[in-house]
């Protein structure tokens, strides 16, 4: 559903990465609004990009150890996918900089698991 949101900044020409597993709003959850159906968005944003990757990677996170991870596993993703001019390397040093000393292994395991699901994805 962000992603349709943003739609605004997609071209024909980009790759976007989708998380399948509904993230609601406060709306939804009280039942003002109706969350759309990934069935619903798929074909939508089709038309939208050159590709569409759509996983549920909140269910790669909890493998990473937390949902919380959330964001990392995306951003393995994204490195996943070698279009930014940015080397893994440097991501996963950005990645252990920001996160808690604690939660260091765990994300890192985030990102991998992104990463790999992305070249997966990718073949």
């Amino acid at each position: 559903m962000k992603c349709l949101r943003a739609s605004r900044l997609l071209s024909t020409s980009c790759t976007a990465i989708v998380n399948t597993r509904p993230i609601y709003l406060r709306n939804v959850s009280i039942g003002e609004l109706v969350y759309p159906s990934i069935s619903e968005i798929a074909p939508l944003l089709h038309e939208l990009v050159k590709k569409l990757i759509y996983r549920d990677f909140i269910e790669i996170a909890e493998k990473a150890g937390s949902s919380r991870t959330l964001n990392v596993v995306m951003v393995g993703s994204l490195a996943g996918l070698e279009l930014p001019p940015i080397r893994k390397e440097t991501f996963q040093k950005a990645v252990a900089e920001c996160v808690p000393t604690e939660t260091e292994e765990m994300n890192i395991r985030a990102f991998e698991l992104g990463y790999e699901e992305i070249k997966r994805a990718m073949r």
